[in-house]
């Protein structure tokens, strides 16, 4: 699966079956890159709230834009 396989409509609108798949795609590559700069207890709470905070600013802008912009600002 491919971040551009997740339905952007059903995660704008709520959907928790496609935020788990959308989780479950970047768990790993974001830990991977979190752990690089804080403790991997840190580097989970990081994560997951990356992942929620970028899906609540879903609009017009691509997903991997949002996902880059908040793994930036949780950094």
């Amino acid at each position: 699966m491919k971040p551009s396989d997740i339905n952007i409509d059903k995660l704008k609108s709520g959907d928790e079956h496609e935020f788990r798949l959308l989780f479950d795609l970047l768990y790993p590559r974001m830990m991977s890159v979190a752990c690089r700069f804080v403790s991997e207890d840190a580097a989970e709470d990081v994560v997951q709230e990356g992942v929620f905070t970028a899906v609540q600013w879903l609009s017009s802008t691509s997903l991997t834009t949002v996902l880059r912009r908040t793994a930036t600002r949780l950094m």
